[in-house]
This record gives C-alpha cells, sequence and structure tokens, in this order.
C-alpha cells in the first residue's frame, strides 16, 4: 500500500465517523471533517502519487469540503466561509475528475459528476439567500471551476438573468445608466450560454433572454437621449434671447432617436418624446404644424394603449392643453378672417340693411314676412309664403310662419359656392330679425 493510499485510510476513517454518527454537534462535526481533508490533501501532496491516487484525494476532499460547507450553512457562519468550503469542494471534484479521466472506471466518473452537480445544488440553494449582487460574485467565483458544460451553461445562464433583472430594476427606478451597465453586463455570460449548450430547449430560453435584453437596452438608451434632450432643452429654454441652432438641432435628433429607439417597444416613452418634439417646436422654433403634428402623434400614441390613461401625466397634459390652445387660435383666427369678409358685403348691403331694420321697427310680422319674401325672395323657388296668409292668422300660425322662415333664410343653407357669400351675409341679417320676432312669439 502506498503513502497516498495509507493517508486516505486514515482519513476515510475519520470521515466514516462523522457520516455514520447521528447527534454530533456541529464544532464535532467541523472538527472531525477538518482532520479528514487535511489527511487527504497530504495523501495528494505525496511526491510518488499517481494521477489515479489524486484523483481519489481530490473526490475525498470535495466530499469533506461539500460537507463543511452545509455544516457551516446551517450554523449560519459568515457567508465568506460557507462560499470558500463550497468553492474548494467544486474545485476538488473538478480535479478529480481531471486527474481520473482514461483512468478511472465510468462508473465512478459518473457518480463523482453527479455529486459535482448536487454540491453545485447545494450551493445554488445557499446563495438564493444573498444578494442578486452577492449571488452572481458567487456564481462567478463558481463557474471557471465547473468542468460540465451543461451545468456551467445553466450556471452562466443565472449569472446572465441576475444581470437583467437588477437592469430592470433599475429602470423602473429611472436609473438608465445602472440599467444599461447591467444588461451590457449580460453578454458575455450569454455568449458563454450559446457556446457551451447544445439543447434545443435550454438555447431557446438563452434567446429570448437575449431579444430581452435588446429590448430594454432600447428602452434605457431611449430613456437616456430623452434625458440628453430634456437637459439640452433646459439651457435652451434659460436664454431665449439668443438662440444655438445648432444645439436646437441636436436636441431634435436625440428626441427623434429616443422615439425610433423604442418604437413598437414601449409605446409610453414614444409618445413622452413626441411630447418634447412638440415642445421644442412649439416653444423655440414657434413653427406650429410640426408642434401639432408631434403633440398630436404623443396623443393617438396614449389613446392606443387603453384603457391606460394618461391624465395625470405631465406630457400627456402639456399635449392637450397646446393641442387646445391651437385649436381656439385656430378657430378665432377664422372667425376674424370671416369677419373681415363679411365685412366688405355689409358695407356693400348697407341700403339693404336700413331698409329691413325699417321694415322691422315699423311692420307688424305678417307685413315684415310679405316684405321680406317679396324684396329678397329665397333661392329655391319651393320656399314660399303660403296663399292664405290675406285671411286672418291666429297666433301659432304666425308663429309657425316665422319658425318656416327662419329655415327657408337661414345662413347654413344659403350655399355661398352657389348663390355667392352677398346672399349668406343678407340670409344672416334676414335670420336674425326673423328669429327675434319668432323669440317675442315664443315668449308670449
Amino acid at each position: 500500500m502506498s503513502n497516498s493510499q495509507k493517508l486516505r485510510e486514515e482519513g476515510n476513517v475519520i470521515y466514516k465517523s462523522v457520516t455514520s454518527t447521528d447527534g454530533l454537534c456541529p464544532a464535532v462535526r467541523i472538527c472531525r471533517l477538518e482532520k479528514a481533508r487535511n489527511l487527504y490533501y497530504r495523501a495528494s501532496n505525496v511526491s510518488n502519487a499517481s494521477n489515479d491516487e489524486k484523483s481519489s484525494a481530490a473526490k475525498n476532499i470535495a466530499m469533506c469540503e461539500w460537507r463543511l460547507g452545509n455544516v457551516t450553512s446551517d450554523t449560519n457562519e459568515k457567508p465568506s466561509l460557507i462560499v470558500h468550503h463550497f468553492l474548494e469542494a467544486l474545485k476538488n471534484f473538478r480535479d478529480a475528475l481531471s486527474y481520473g479521466d482514461g483512468i478511472k472506471p465510468m462508473e465512478w466518473t459518473q457518480k463523482v459528476s453527479e455529486f459535482l452537480v448536487s454540491c453545485f445544488r447545494d450551493v445554488e440553494k445557499f446563495s438564493m439567500d444573498l444578494s442578486t449582487k452577492d449571488r452572481v460574485k458567487v456564481m462567478n467565483k463558481i463557474v471557471p471551476h465547473i468542468n460540465l458544460p451543461h451545468l456551467s451553461a445553466d450556471i452562466y445562464l443565472q449569472i446572465a438573468q441576475a444581470y437583467f433583472h437588477t437592469g430592470i430594476k433599475a429602470l423602473e427606478e429611472k436609473d438608465h445608466k445602472s440599467c444599461l451597465y447591467q444588461m451590457a453586463e449580460t453578454n458575455y455570460p450569454i455568449n458563454e450560454c450559446e457556446r457551451l449548450s447544445k439543447s434545443l430547449e435550454f438555447l431557446s430560453e438563452v434567446a429570448v433572454l437575449r431579444e430581452d435584453v435588446r429590448m430594454h437596452t432600447c428602452m434605457a438608451e431611449s430613456v437616456q437621449a430623452r434625458a440628453t434632450g430634456d437637459s439640452l432643452l433646459q439651457n435652451v429654454l434659460k436664454d431665449q434671447e439668443s438662440l444655438n441652432m445648432e444645439m436646437i438641432w441636436d436636441i431634435i435628433d436625440w428626441y427623434r432617436s429616443a422615439m425610433l429607439l423604442t418604437r413598437d417597444l414601449d409605446m409610453e416613452a414614444e409618445a413622452i418624446a413626441a411630447s418634447r418634439l412638440g415642445r421644442v417646436y412649439d416653444k423655440v422654433l414657434k413653427l406650429k404644424v410640426q408642434a401639432k403634428q408631434y403633440y398630436r402623434q404623443a396623443i393617438s400614441l396614449a389613446e392606443s394603449m387603453h384603457p391606460r390613461t394618461f391624465n395625470n401625466c405631465d406630457w400627456y397634459q402639456e399635449s392637450a392643453a397646446v393641442l387646445k390652445r391651437y385649436q381656439e387660435e385656430t378657430v378665432l383666427h377664422e372667425q376674424e378672417q370671416q369677419e373681415k369678409e363679411t365685412q366688405k358685403y355689409k358695407e356693400e348691403l348697407k341700403e339693404e340693411f336700413k331698409e329691413l331694420n325699417d321694415k322691422h321697427d315699423k311692420t307688424n310680422n305678417i307685413a315684415f314676412l310679405k316684405f321680406v319674401y317679396t324684396r329678397f325672395p329665397p333661392k329655391n323657388p319651393q320656399n314660399k309664403l303660403p296663399a292664405e296668409m290675406d285671411g286672418v292668422l291666429d297666433h301659432k300660425a304666425v308663429k309657425k310662419l316665422l319658425q318656416t322662415a327662419v329655415v327657408h333664410y337661414h345662413p347654413d343653407r344659403a350655399d355661398p359656392d352657389k348663390n355667392g357669400m352677398k346672399w349668406k351675409v343678407l340670409s344672416e341679417q334676414i335670420t336674425k330679425y326673423l328669429t327675434n320676432r319668432y323669440e317675442v312669439m315664443k315668449a308670449v
């Protein structure tokens, strides 16, 4: 029996005293496991030890370290000590497989591989109680010592997922820089997953994660672009007396980039960027057409996300308020333009208006109606006064005639394209008098 074998046999006796005896306190178990481990290390370091002996010693060391990891975990020792034991266990399982490659029987190799996987699962279970940051540190320490490709791929996937979820949390907290950093950190572990695994199901999960990372990277870059644009725009708005046009076009480029990065990914972010472009064209460049276009786009995107509502969001309130202001300004402008246009015809109809006013003041309803229909007959020849008007009409009949006359002369039916704007202006004046008489009759 070689010296290495003797030391391992001595270590086995101590190791079995732990595994075969129930009720040992943690301190005794730790003490015995450390003694057994030290003997196994000596067995491995014997100068003439063969690879066969080194692989056996490494497996025994790994079993001791694995148990030490579990015992110290159960007794709530420092996480660093627990991780150290688990890490040493995985290192030695790896070395056992490496030394035993081509020497140890297949059954032995398979058993050690199973031990390695089970040990990792214990590490995985322990790390669940750690912070995400510490868990990633543990996984990054472990993965170089795993020589099973499928298990390494699984670890890299967990690392990538941890970075990804940390990035999402940062994005939710409006920390786009941290989000971009975390998303970038996923690249290496994702690439390693694709390199190490041959499982189509596993690679499909990795592909989904890669696409999610791409999407959230775009979203974070969009937030970053919008934040840059906001900062520059704030500086421009502070000093509007001397506009820096180069900076303004830079701002527009940042906001457009923010929109493009989130198109079909995050409609709310796209809508916010659109509203910012509207702000630039409204407050800085004073270009209403372009401003209206972007504000409308922001509102349209918001409406497409129904049943979500954005009534309390600043960007939505701004977009709605500016569009309302534009609408009111348009209506006012149209009214002013119409007033200017009608004023010319009012001058031309001055005599007709005076004649209407005189008749309105001096004649009764029947006489006024006869005057209007005779002096200014409706353009539609079918619109006439009834023949029985020459008789005595009661209150109700007169009121009905006035109501009908209002319909005949109403300016909305004047059709200025066919009958001219002058006729529409005259119709408006006639309708005012007819309506006034009708209201008086109605009140009686």
